[in-house]
């Protein structure tokens, strides 16, 4: 069974889209939130636009919730920080051992040298 709206909220609806839409598009100041209340300032007035005494939980539940994903990015963002400290040291690493790398032919062919002399001497 649907519910059907008052006649008195059937007139506040249009009035209250009209000043959200104001808002938007810039022709008023502002909507802000006051407690239970949404307030539209215009020219410096302020009128109450709408009453939020059932939505004032799940409001303040959304911003406990965005402060939870802001709590979680920022995890991400030191886990982030750690894992690119531990690719510098990574490629450090790699660095040192690129560099073993390139002397394991000079002492190859030292140690060639070597045998090449002693197999002489014999």
């Amino acid at each position: 069974m649907a519910v059907r709206p008052s006649r008195s909220h059937r007139r506040r609806v249009p009035r209250f889209r009209a000043q959200v839409l104001d808002t938007v598009s810039g022709r008023s100041q502002s909507i802000d939130r006051i407690g239970a209340a949404l307030v539209a300032e215009r020219d410096g007035q302020r009128e109450v636009i709408a009453l939020l005494h059932r939505q004032g939980s799940q409001i303040d539940g959304i911003g406990t919730a965005v402060e939870g994903i802001a709590d979680t990015v920022d995890g991400i963002a030191v886990a982030q920080e750690a894992v690119s400290e531990s690719i510098g040291v990574l490629t450090s690493l790699c660095a040192v051992n690129l560099g073993f790398s390139i002397l394991t032919p000079a002492v190859l062919l030292m140690q060639y040298t070597a045998l090449c002399r002693r197999l002489d001497r014999l």
